[in-house]
């Protein structure tokens, strides 16, 4: 995604598992970046949700993008059978 608090830097979201997780994770991270007025691939209702109960916040000095990506990024690193290793 485009990160536009930071001049339009790329931020890459992460791998996934299926093909629904990059399509909902973008949306979180356009979502919070740009609220409602984001393009997104699944209702709105069903990407505040997805923020509500990862309990989203994004910390002082850290772009939306970027702290959608470390919450995702920490979930998959525990699911992983091999999360020991990363």
């Amino acid at each position: 995604i485009r990160d536009s608090t930071r001049n339009g830097t790329r931020v890459w979201l992460g791998t996934f598992n299926s093909a629904e997780e990059p399509g909902l994770v973008y949306d979180q991270a356009a979502f919070a970046m740009r609220g409602a007025s984001a393009p997104l691939n699944f209702p709105s209702k069903k990407v505040k949700k997805s923020l509500k109960n990862m309990n989203y916040k994004c910390e002082d000095g850290l772009s939306p993008a970027e702290a959608i990506k470390e919450i995702h990024r920490a979930r998959s690193s525990f699911s992983s059978p091999f999360w020991f290793l990363t």
